[in-house]
């Protein structure tokens, strides 16, 4: 009885302190039962891939008698499967370095600022590879290396949700909260990922930037069953409610209510900008023209050079990035090469904003 009183006032403790200052567990050893919930109710958490366990029921109480330790309880399936582990390593001192890294990112509490440091890199530098951007053989991770300051960045949750990325950076000394599209749909542990990521920006006073390429988020009947209509709800209020100052980058596609989702002007995003080659729209141009002339395309009055010209028209009517900006979904058209300095000068704008 004793110990259940216990863990209930670190549990009362630690929500207490919830979204007021960073807490960090760090496991090296097993954490078991009514602990698991202190490294679950953590903002971080830290594994050590040799020694550490998570576990809220041994395998021997488990219906499946399948079921081991390694299977349920280990670094490496919190890291990939679970989503509680957002950084690991092997031994316990690059788990406290780690720790360092990630503290220097962050303020002492949300009463303060983001800490700043010393720029070393040159806020109007231009990185003239990222106009020729290329998304068959280059990630999101190459955007954020090419924009940050001396394009160093921590990821946070590198193995769970990949479809997405979420990571801190330095623009011009300050810490930003960096979130892209990894893949053309976002699955339900990506949009979880994105939606914790972006409650801890809002509780720290971390500006975020947000890279887009989306297409959709994944559709089958698992995620249909699993609750992705209320996973992406969460995630749209989660970017609405945020007061911190946001800016939102379309570097490529950006189609349905999955760009809607992705910090756009819709669910409150402070400024948004394009790539030229940026796409927008409701539906992708192939899909609308399907839609449009599924008659013709049927009886096959419709040639391949009758649809490609459809195609085209289409998207230069309803997908370009510059009609976007005629109706409002983007305030400006940027050279990706621009993206660093376009950024560093939106949120030296945002830097005044009143929360």
């Amino acid at each position: 009885m004793d110990a259940l009183l216990g863990y209930g006032a670190i549990y009362n403790v630690m929500s207490e302190a919830s979204s007021v200052i960073p807490q960090i567990a760090v496991v090296a050893g097993d954490c078991a039962g009514g602990a698991a919930f202190i490294a679950g109710l953590a903002d971080f958490v830290f594994m050590s891939t040799k020694s550490a366990r998570v576990f809220l029921n041994s395998p021997n109480t488990l219906e499946d008698k399948n079921a081991t330790f390694e299977s349920i309880a280990t670094a490496k399936v919190h890291f990939e499967e679970t989503g509680l582990a957002n950084f690991i390593a092997d031994k316990e001192e690059e788990l406290v370095e780690e720790v360092r890294r990630l503290l220097s990112y962050l303020p002492q509490s949300n009463s303060d600022e983001v800490p700043f440091y010393t720029v070393t890199d040159d806020i109007n530098r231009v990185e003239a590879s990222l106009n020729n951007f290329d998304f068959e053989t280059q990630s999101v991770k190459d955007i954020v290396t090419a924009v940050a300051d001396n394009g160093d960045y921590l990821e946070v949750g590198a193995a769970y949700g990949k479809t997405a990325l979420t990571a801190f950076m330095r623009l011009d000394g300050g810490t930003v909260g960096v979130i892209g599209n990894a893949e053309a749909k976002l699955d339900d542990a990506g949009i979880k990922k994105i939606t914790e990521f972006v409650n801890i920006c809002e509780s720290f006073n971390v500006p975020m930037v947000t890279f887009t390429n989306i297409e959709g988020f994944e559709s089958t009947v698992s995620t249909e069953k699993g609750g992705i209509i209320k996973a992406a709800s969460n995630l749209i209020r989660a970017f609405a409610e945020t007061t911190v100052p946001k800016v939102n980058v379309l570097v490529g596609e950006g189609f349905g209510n999955s760009f809607i989702a992705m910090n756009s002007k819709s669910v409150g995003a402070d400024l948004v900008y394009a790539w030229p080659t940026a796409q927008i729209g409701s539906l992708k141009a192939e899909s609308a023209i399907k839609i449009m002339y599924a008659t013709e395309l049927e009886s096959g009055t419709m040639t391949g050079e009758a649809y490609g010209e459809a195609v085209a028209e289409y998207e230069a009517m309803h997908g370009s990035a510059f009609a976007a900006a005629q109706t409002g979904l983007v305030d400006d058209i940027i050279e990706p090469a621009a993206t660093r300095k376009r950024v560093i000068a939106a949120l030296e704008v945002l830097a005044t904003k009143v929360r």
